[in-house]
């Protein structure tokens, strides 16, 4: 089943925050 485009931008978001996170912490 495809879930709704919003669901995978929050998810997108999700990965770029994380990431974002990741960076900052080096």
């Amino acid at each position: 089943r495809l879930q709704r485009p919003d669901a995978a931008r929050n998810a997108v978001r999700k990965l770029l925050a994380n990431t974002d996170d990741v960076i900052r912490s080096r």
